[in-house]
């Protein structure tokens, strides 16, 4: 778990878990690009002990401890943050040794990686004399075997496998140029990244390991706010921004809202309406189970002929493969139709990037078609490829969207190899709508609105859903 310690609490030092999101989220730390003097105004961490991604730490080591490149304010309190396994335990409360150290009583297991973070974006009580909040720092490091520190490997420069800081310099410098020709979004957040790179330069370099060079850079590109973009170590992902969304829908309230409610897999669940109307929640756009939508399909065949309603629940879709969406949103149409437009990133172009390109789906003849009103539900865990089914619905005739506009997060990620094991994903290209508006950031608006009361029991944009297909119905619209 993370701490949080502020004394004014109390006369005497406390510390409490952080909130359960941030254990969840391990080390996350989302960086701000700073100018001018306040930047030049904030500390920064000058040592620690275990060093940042050392391998082979002694498991007996009994503390941690930091060295701030100034004196800091020891009665503001300290922001350590983490959670999960690779946060270590503690013996005890950390304690100030003076005011440019800090020593963190812990206990360690043998051959075992750990993760926190000095300051997180919402955690800040590590703070200088002058009130400036800490640069947040990530510490990793991996212990070796019980009994003794493994011999840590010889950070020579060669490249001859040995990482070391040469490697750390020249995997920077490549990655910072990724940034600049081939990072889709690099200019929606952050406008400074020389100032970022900057401000972590210091620890960039001193990473004693490839998952410690990936840890580091991780809060680095955490500054562009961006679920598409992260880095891998082989096989070992390290994620830049998590923000869960707050959903406006769970599995308990719509098995109780929908009749013949079923659920045949993690992907797909259907319904059947007293008065015929169907139901499909689709969680999902998985590629990789060709009949896990079958009960989609056979929803449509059996009762679509007739049916006075079809209510597409997109609430809990987080994306996967937008060549299933052509496959689902094909039923509801009678030919080509575009739904969306992109650039895509291209170095050697003029500006960095393609014209504009169309994206268009058909109707998919080997499967049951569906020509009655379409009511679709949206809200902030639609996102990815979820958005693209989302504007895919959009251009069905007689469709009309409820709940809440889905996350503007698409970014169709590529992957350029740093070297040492190291990945980072970029997204690729700039998604628009139809009409040639970027979502990015914003997300996909509903036609309706609809925001539940708090505690209200029910579905509230289900029940709008409803109660626009019993209005068209009753007025003999189809």
């Amino acid at each position: 778990m993370g701490m949080h310690g502020n004394p004014r609490e109390t006369r005497s030092v406390r510390w409490t878990a952080c909130a359960a999101a941030l254990a969840c989220v391990a080390f996350v730390a989302a960086l701000l690009g700073f100018s001018g003097d306040s930047h030049a105004a904030r500390p920064t961490v000058e040592s620690t002990e275990p060093a940042h991604g050392a391998v082979g730490v002694d498991p007996d080591t009994r503390q941690i401890v930091v060295r701030f490149d100034r004196p800091m304010n020891t009665r503001v309190g300290w922001s350590i943050v983490g959670g999960g396994d690779n946060f270590p335990e503690l013996r005890a409360k950390p304690r100030w040794n003076n005011p440019r150290t800090m020593t963190i009583p812990v206990r360690l297991k043998p051959n075992h990686a750990y993760r926190l973070s000095l300051n997180n974006e919402s955690f800040q009580n590590f703070r200088s004399r002058e009130g400036q909040p800490l640069v947040p720092y990530p510490l990793q490091f991996q212990t070796g075997p019980a009994g003794g520190a493994a011999d840590e490997p010889d950070a020579q420069d060669d490249d001859n496998g040995v990482f070391g800081p040469r490697q750390a310099e020249a995997m920077t410098r490549e990655l910072r140029t990724l940034i600049d020709q081939s990072y889709s979004y690099r200019a929606r957040v952050v406008n400074d990244w020389d100032a970022v790179f900057e401000e972590n330069a210091q620890v960039l370099r001193s990473a004693a390991s490839p998952a410690g060079f990936a840890g580091t850079a991780s809060i680095l590109l955490s500054a562009a706010k961006d679920k598409h973009l992260w880095l891998d170590v082989d096989g070992t992902r390290f994620p830049t921004f998590r923000d869960p969304p707050v959903g406006n829908v769970n599995e308990q309230s719509r098995a109780a809202s929908v009749p013949n409610y079923t659920r045949f897999n993690r992907y797909v669940a259907t319904g059947r309406f007293e008065d015929g109307t169907l139901y499909a929640a689709i969680d999902g756009l998985n590629d990789a189970d060709p009949r896990a939508y079958e009960p989609f399909f056979e929803l449509l065949g059996k009762h679509g002929d007739g049916a006075p309603g079809l209510i597409l629940d997109l609430r809990a879709n987080g994306g996967g493969s937008e060549r299933v969406a052509w496959e689902l949103a094909g039923c509801l149409i009678d030919g080509p139709t575009l739904y969306a437009k992109n650039v895509n990133v291209a170095p050697d172009r003029a500006g960095g990037f393609t014209e504009v390109l169309e994206r268009t789906f058909d109707r998919n003849w080997g499967r049951p078609s569906f020509r009655g009103p379409v009511a679709v539900l949206t809200g902030r865990r639609t996102m990815s490829s979820a958005e693209a089914f989302t504007l895919m619905l959009k251009q069905v005739p007689g469709a009309r969207s409820f709940g809440a506009a889905t996350q503007g997060s698409s970014g169709n990620p590529k992957p350029y190899a740093l070297g040492h094991g190291v990945t980072v994903f970029l997204p690729s290209w700039r998604a628009m709508t139809a009409e040639g508006v970027a979502f990015e950031g914003v997300g996909i608006a509903p036609d309706e609105t609809v925001v539940p009361r708090p505690g209200a029991r029910g579905d509230a944009v289900l029940d709008a859903a409803r109660d626009w297909l019993d209005w068209r119905s009753a007025n003999g619209r189809r």
